[in-house]
């Protein structure tokens, strides 16, 4: 008699943020990781078929399901970068089934990326030397 045990598969982000609330920002890239290990030894293993990441935008649109990069032996990955704020919802699927849920947040950065060059070095009367884009300050 044999007995076939499928893997056991969880998601986990690839950034250093808290497990409880994964928070990105807008527009960065986010990766997340599906692990899929055996139940008995706990050693990664492959998994039974694609791993598909679908995620879901903060209106419940869900987008188009990623096919898990091999990142190694049973380690998959897909990326996004989210373009709305609020919550966002991925999960992972093999053969159809349904096999992890994670939701993470997604905010509005304090720091202004699109903000127009301004000067950043003076000389000792305060007069504008360069800007941060490092061109001359015009006189």
């Amino acid at each position: 008699m044999s007995v076939s045990v499928a893997p056991i598969g969880r998601l986990r982000t690839a950034a250093r943020v808290s497990g409880l609330d994964p928070q990105f920002f807008v527009g960065s890239t986010v990766t997340w990781l599906a692990e899929f290990r055996d139940p008995v030894t706990k050693v990664l293993r492959a998994a039974p078929g694609d791993v598909v990441f679908v995620y879901a935008a903060p209106d419940g649109t869900p987008l188009n399901g990623l096919v898990g990069q091999v990142v190694s032996t049973g380690v998959y990955a897909a990326s996004i970068t989210p373009d709305d704020i609020g919550g966002w919802f991925v999960r992972i699927e093999v053969l159809g089934a349904r096999i992890d849920e994670r939701a993470f947040g997604v905010v509005a950065s304090s720091i202004d990326l699109d903000a127009e060059a301004g000067p950043v070095l003076v000389d000792d009367d305060g007069e504008y030397l360069l800007l941060d884009d490092g061109t001359a300050m015009e006189a």
